[in-house]
């Protein structure tokens, strides 16, 4: 067992609800470079805990659950000179309807959103057919429906429609070769890490995704992307500092033009089950070593972090 001194300490806070993750990439963080993340949710934490730490990460998806709990955390921190990274103006940004407003605005390719509470909203929509709908904070797309006309609307149960129901402008980014494609990269600053990439012949793409059949394909598929220069990293960042976060993870098409179409950015954390490495894409390893370097020097603020070297099996922290 490796045992390090804490070299920093940092308040890892969560929306409400939020449970205690303690994946790969907080215990590599811990081992390697003796960084301790406590992971808290909001609803838990008053400005003066902030104290015990060095610095404050908001990894918050759902900004309006305790917004003035946020707020007052970060006024705490700055009168105390503490880092605060993911202010509450980032976090509100990032909410898919704001970030399409803001985007839009400044020319970067992406879904405008609506709320849609009720299907008479649905049906009364002025946007084009076909159409998604969605439930907000819900994950692996599975409430996620295209539909092709208001007769697609009327079929579906009122039940489905709620509070964090959307509607989202449909964009077919299917590639020449009939795949879809979906990437996803980790901003950390000024720094753009590759984390995944997923194509799928369906449009609905998610972690699940990757077909059995096809994981050489994927193999080759994805090392090729963390392999390549990322030509669209000036326009990931351009759109990040747009909604004025400070990390954030950046998922997004690329268009004919090489330009990324977002789905979304948002600061939750890039969960990384150890129990995966034992399937067959272990080949995510030497990237997500990669991400997690990263992720060290972000938070240490640019100090250069000692590469670490690891046997091809990892052992599961």
């Amino acid at each position: 067992m490796l045992h390090n001194p804490v070299k920093l300490k940092v308040l890892a806070v969560f929306q409400k609800g939020a449970v205690t993750i303690h994946d790969y990439l907080f215990n590599y963080l811990w081992k390697n470079h003796g960084i301790q993340l406590d992971c808290r949710a909001i609803e838990q934490i008053k400005p003066a805990d902030a104290d015990a730490y060095d610095l404050v990460l908001n990894a918050i998806c759902a900004d309006a659950w305790h917004k003035d709990r946020i707020k007052k955390l970060e006024i705490y921190c700055k009168t105390k000179n503490k880092r605060f990274i993911n202010g509450i103006e980032g976090l509100t940004n990032c909410n898919r309807r704001q970030a399409y407003k803001i985007w839009a605005k400044n020319d970067v390719n992406c879904a405008r959103v609506e709320r849609v509470p009720k299907k008479s909203l649905a049906l009364a929509l002025n946007m084009p057919f076909p159409i998604i709908l969605r439930q907000e904070n819900t994950h692996l797309g599975s409430s996620m429906k295209l539909v092709n006309n208001a007769d697609d609307i009327k079929a579906i149960d009122d039940e489905y429609f709620r509070k964090s129901t959307v509607a989202i402008e449909f964009k077919d980014y299917k590639s020449e070769d009939g795949l879809y494609r979906k990437y996803r990269c980790v901003l950390l600053g000024d720094q753009v890490i590759a984390r995944h990439l997923i194509s799928s012949p369906e449009w609905n793409i998610h972690s699940d995704s990757r077909q059995p059949d096809r994981m050489a394909a994927h193999l080759l598929e994805e090392n090729a992307f963390w392999d390549r220069p990322l030509h669209e990293k000036d326009e990931l960042l351009r759109a990040k500092n747009l909604l004025k976060l400070d990390y954030t993870i950046a998922d997004y098409a690329l268009l004919p033009d090489g330009k990324p179409f977002y789905f979304e950015m948002n600061p939750c954390f890039s969960v990384i089950d150890p129990r995966a490495f034992k399937r067959e894409w272990a080949y995510q390893l030497h990237a997500i070593h990669r991400y997690c370097e990263a992720y060290a020097a972000f938070l240490f603020e640019g100090r250069p972090a000692e590469p670490k070297k690891f046997i091809s099996i990892p052992v599961i922290l």
